[in-house]
């Protein structure tokens, strides 16, 4: 649960150290505001390191911040070279920590 700018301040960076299980399994991992419906942040495709190892992933630019308190998830989203998400047949990707910057 976020507060919302008026009462937190905004978010000014997201951090996800994350990970995928096989080379050929792409992730992106976002930040949605669930109540209002919008994304607040997305990172870039990535099928960098296989776990163990663990990749530390900036989600980029913050827009859509809610000015009242909101419900914010973060969603992982399993993708192919080409960014296509859901796709079947993959191996898993995760998250180790998620860290919010005010």
């Amino acid at each position: 649960m976020y507060r919302g700018v008026s009462t937190d301040g905004p978010i000014t960076n997201v951090k996800v150290v994350g990970y995928t299980t096989n080379n050929n399994t792409y992730y992106r991992f976002r930040v949605r505001d669930t109540t209002n419906n919008t994304i607040i942040c997305t990172s870039t495709q990535s099928n960098t390191k296989v776990f163990p190892n663990v990749a530390i992933v900036d989600l980029g630019t913050i827009s859509n911040l809610p000015s009242t308190q909101s419900l914010l998830t973060i969603e992982m989203l399993a993708t192919d070279a080409t960014g296509n998400t859901g796709v079947m047949g993959r191996q898993s990707i995760g998250i180790h920590t998620l860290q919010v910057y005010p």
